[in-house]
Parts: structure tokens; C-alpha cells; sequence
């Protein structure tokens, strides 16, 4: 008799029988886990909305509870190579000129991302349970913006994704001055006009919106009676939210607004939120730290150094773009 086409022994069977059970212990246990994930899930979403809804702050009339931090960085890790994450904890921590915290939306469904990331002090692990990809987005940020005001207390959220790298020192300082010398602003990013100062065009996000545009009339025309235009958005490879804007999207209800009808880019969705608040959106690239495209790098590597780009989008995988990304690894050392 063989097993796996090795002679029988005494030793060899018990270490065959030890493995099968415990391999029908793993299968056997596996929903168990899943129910118990499930039970916790449907218990937290039990609480009266008004509790999942309120910040500690409303809770205890204080910030007394709060962690205090400049900077607030989300990102939604689907996926994606690993690269993309270790390489913005790696420039977070090289760059960012004051206290910040990462918010980690883990949409992988592996446990990779958890693996690389969970001694990382500077980090919060959230898990979605079910892979919820481009077009659950928007809910998944969501999930990270709901955190972020649960638990800190910070000057500005930093809206990243994992193709986005930092690149430069001072960030933090260029993003509270702007917020300082401009009030009323609540959002900053590549809004009107690219890095380069070309036009940009929001009507892909304006036919989105278009194809259930009654879903979305109501916060339409609030943000309208404040000059907003149909589409008009930062890009979202990178964009910054005021903690006070953020805030009041949590008043206001946005926050935990369902996905309405067909899909609409988050970052068209957080940027109507932020005029029909009545704030600004501001430019960060014209002439800004940031140096943001849909696809691929607006500027070669020498110019984003010359320029003192601070945030650049987009550096995915490829051959390619992996020695973009080397370049600016060596350029942390």
C-alpha cells in the first residue's frame, strides 16, 4: 500500500492521517469564523443610527477622547501588487513633517495586506468582507472617513490610492496654510486646471451622474446655489478634505448615504458633498504640491524633483513604472 506513491509506514500513515484532520478542521471551522464575522457585523450595524452616526466628540461634549494628528491619510488596498502600500508607508514616513496616521481599507480579500502591515504603529487595519473593488469605493471610504472622525482629531484628511506616492518634505505645512489663508475652503487636489495648467474635463463624471440624475437632484442643486457645475470634482489619485468639512458631511448625513443607482466615481461624489456643504474646492496642482493625472505621471521624475512635487499620481506596476518607482526609493535613502 502507498501513499502519494511512497511505501507505507506506521510513522507515514499517522503523519497523513494528523495532516487530513487537520485539514478538515480548517474546512470544518472556516464557517464558524465566517458566522462569527457575520454576528459581530450585524450587531455593530444594530446600533441606533444616531450612536453610529456621532463622534465621540458629540458624545462627550470634548475632544478629550481624540488622538490628536496633522494628518489624516486613507487609502482602499484592493489587489493590487504590495508594492503600492509599503511604498506610501515608506514615503509617509521619509516626508511627512508632522504627526500622521494611516487608515487602511483592506479590500483584498487575502491576508497579505494584513500580514505586511500589522506591526506598523502609524497604522489602522479596517477589513471589508466581501471584495467590493472600484465600484464599491465610494462606501469603502466611506468606512475610512467614519474612522477617521470616530478616533482623531486632525487638521486635514489625505484621500490617497495605492498608485500614489509621496514624494517630498512640507506637505502638512502647505496643506494648513492653505487651509489658514483660505477659509471656506474644503477640499484641495487637481481641480480646474492639471499640473501643466491644461483644462480639465469633467464631463465623464457629469454623464455618470446624468444617468440617474433624479437620485442625485436634491444635493445637485444645493451644491448648484453655491456656482457648482455638473461633474466638477478634484481628481481623486490624491485630494485633501478640511477636518471641518469632513465634519459636516458626517452632520449632514452624506457620510453614511448609500450608493444611489448606476455607478458614480467617488471622487465625483466627495466633491458634489463638499460644494453642497457650501465650501470650496481649491487647486493643489496648478502651481501646488501635487502632480496628479488619471493614468501614468504628468511630468518626468527630474521635473516633479525640480518642481518640488510633493504628491504624484499615477505610478502603477509595469516594467516600467516600477523603475519609477525605484527612482524615487533611492531618492528616500
Amino acid at each position: 500500500m502507498n501513499i502519494h506513491g511512497h511505501p507505507i509506514t506506521i510513522g507515514r500513515l499517522k503523519s497523513h492521517v494528523v495532516t487530513r484532520l487537520r485539514q478538515l478542521l480548517l474546512f470544518l471551522s472556516a464557517p464558524l469564523f465566517h458566522l462569527a464575522y457575520l454576528a459581530l457585523s450585524f450587531a455593530a450595524d444594530r446600533r441606533p443610527m444616531s450612536m453610529r452616526m456621532l463622534t465621540r466628540e458629540d458624545r462627550n461634549g470634548g475632544y478629550d477622547l481624540k488622538i490628536e494628528v496633522d494628518l489624516v491619510i486613507c487609502v482602499v488596498a484592493g489587489p493590487e501588487p504590495l508594492r503600492g502600500i509599503l511604498d506610501l508607508l515608506d514615503s509617509a514616513k521619509r516626508y511627512i513633517d508632522g504627526s500622521y496616521r494611516f487608515i487602511i481599507v483592506d479590500d483584498s480579500c487575502t491576508l497579505r495586506i494584513w500580514r505586511a502591515i500589522r506591526k506598523k504603529e502609524v497604522v489602522d487595519y479596517i477589513r471589508n468582507w466581501k471584495h467590493s473593488g472600484i465600484k464599491g469605493l465610494y462606501g469603502s471610504l466611506q468606512k475610512a472617513y467614519l474612522y477617521a472622525l470616530r478616533n482623531y482629531r486632525f487638521a486635514a484628511l489625505l484621500k490617497v490610492d495605492t498608485d500614489t506616492i509621496i514624494t517630498g518634505e512640507g506637505l502638512v505645512h502647505d496643506i494648513k496654510s492653505h487651509f489658514v489663508s483660505h477659509a471656506g475652503t474644503g477640499m484641495l487636489g487637481s481641480y480646474r486646471l492639471t499640473c501643466l495648467g491644461i483644462p480639465r474635463d469633467f464631463s465623464p463624471i457629469a454623464s455618470q451622474f446624468e444617468r440617474d440624475y433624479d437620485l442625485w437632484k436634491y444635493i445637485i442643486e444645493k451644491a448648484e446655489k453655491n456656482g457648482y457645475r455638473l461633474g466638477e470634482h478634484a481628481q481623486g489619485g490624491a485630494y485633501v478634505i478640511s477636518y471641518s468639512c469632513l465634519h459636516d458631511m458626517l452632520r449632514s448625513r452624506y457620510l453614511t448615504l448609500g450608493q444611489k443607482g448606476s455607478y458614480v466615481a467617488e471622487d465625483g461624489i466627495f466633491s458634489l458633498f463638499v460644494r453642497a456643504l457650501g465650501y470650496t474646492i481649491d487647486e493643489f496642482a496648478y502651481n501646488g504640491p501635487f502632480a496628479i493625472a488619471w493614468t501614468g505621471l504628468p511630468l518626468s521624475t527630474e521635473e516633479i524633483v525640480k518642481q518640488s512635487k510633493k504628491v504624484v499620481h499615477s505610478v502603477k506596476f509595469t516594467a516600467e513604472e516600477l523603475q519609477v518607482r525605484e527612482y524615487f526609493s533611492r531618492l528616500r535613502q
